[in-house]
């Protein structure tokens, strides 16, 4: 019962944190121009504040200081978030150059590997001849992945609600599958990141009495969901390489299919900018979320509609493990899956190209 009460309160003080930040940053970022305003790919008509990766992390360190856990062992987390947190409010607030952004996100990274004492080693059994172990390749290796998956986040964050939406999704399966591996302090983690997430996208969703967002979480937000999400993502596929070969039947491969969509829209967005002689670091309209909106779907229905594709990709993950499905296959159909949703976005690409 004192589990449930402790963990209840520390839930509870991190959604109050949360919407006190909200209540009282929204007035102030108004003043000090902590806005998006209007102009170029943005939908929005009116300047929306930009503090909604602010309130979250205030919110989700509050939370984690009442919770029974070590934060010894989330110091990297917690250390690392706020470094991007605080460059991302600074090129909110006055943009900065691709080189800070990244230096910021390698350091957030690096506290990942260093403090957290995380890295990706294994790979499982991928190809039909044993298991991929990385070895001193595995520093690289995690380096780039997060680094890529912070930016994949940030890249999907075009429409109200959409990146939230699709971490939000993310973090439940993570939850899932976490309370299966019986890794409680991480479920409870991340248990309290979706109570927060939650509540930001009370005020990012369009909803009944309110037609577009009141905030945006800006670079601040994106790139904290995103590491968070990073970060559970090597931490549980080594903890599902290690049980592999007991009654669990997940593998790393498992995390591909949960973080699938902002991936697919990674890598397509890359190869479309390739193959046309582009800069991939330029943005443009390319990806499926402004593909879809260009077609005629309202905003609106293309985040439910791609929070659905990202779940139902993260569950066929989990599905084709609990069938046993042998791991190299589980990767040829995660690639399969891929050529068609680049292929479909050529088709997007090319209807819309006037005749």
């Amino acid at each position: 019962m004192n589990f449930f009460l402790a963990f209840s309160l520390s839930i509870s003080v991190g959604i109050f944190t949360t919407l006190t930040c909200i209540y009282l940053l929204r007035p102030a970022a108004e003043h000090i121009g902590l806005v998006d305003t209007p102009g170029g790919r943005k939908m929005h008509a009116d300047a929306v504040p930009l503090i909604g990766g602010i309130a979250i992390f205030v919110g989700f360190c509050f939370s984690l200081l009442c919770l029974n856990v070590s934060l010894h062992d989330y110091r990297g987390l917690l250390a690392g978030s706020a470094i991007l947190v605080l460059i991302g409010v600074m090129d909110d607030f006055r943009e900065l150059t691709p080189r800070i952004r990244l230096v910021g996100q390698c350091l957030a990274s690096l506290l990942l590997i260093e403090w957290g004492h995380l890295s990706v080693d294994h790979l499982g059994d991928l190809f039909f001849f044993g298991s991929v172990n990385l070895g001193v390749g595995s520093f690289l290796f995690t380096l780039f992945f997060v680094l890529g998956f912070i930016n994949a986040i940030n890249m999907i964050d075009g429409h109200d609600g959409l990146a939230g939406t699709i971490v939000l999704g993310q973090a439940l399966l993570f939850a899932f599958l976490c309370m299966h591996f019986h890794q409680i302090n991480n479920a409870q983690v991340l248990i309290i990141f979706i109570a927060m997430l939650s509540v930001f996208l009370m005020f990012n969703l369009p909803l009944p009495w309110r037609k577009r967002a009141s905030i945006f979480m800006g670079d601040a937000g994106s790139t904290f969901i995103g590491f968070v999400i990073a970060w559970f993502a090597v931490d549980i596929s080594q903890a599902m390489f290690v049980h592999k070969h007991t009654s669990f039947s997940y593998s790393p491969v498992t995390i591909l299919w949960v973080l699938a969509y902002p991936l697919f829209d990674l890598l397509a967005v890359i190869l479309h900018r390739l193959f046309s002689r582009r800069s991939p670091f330029l943005a443009s309209r390319d990806h499926l979320h402004y593909l879809l909106v260009d077609f005629g779907f309202r905003p609106a229905k293309v985040t439910f509609l791609l929070f659905l594709f990202s779940l139902l990709l993260g569950l066929m993950g989990i599905i084709l493990a609990e069938q046993k499905i042998p791991e190299p296959w589980q990767l040829i159909t995660f690639f399969v899956v891929f050529t068609f949703y680049y292929l479909s976005t050529l088709v997007f690409q090319r209807k819309l190209v006037p005749a």
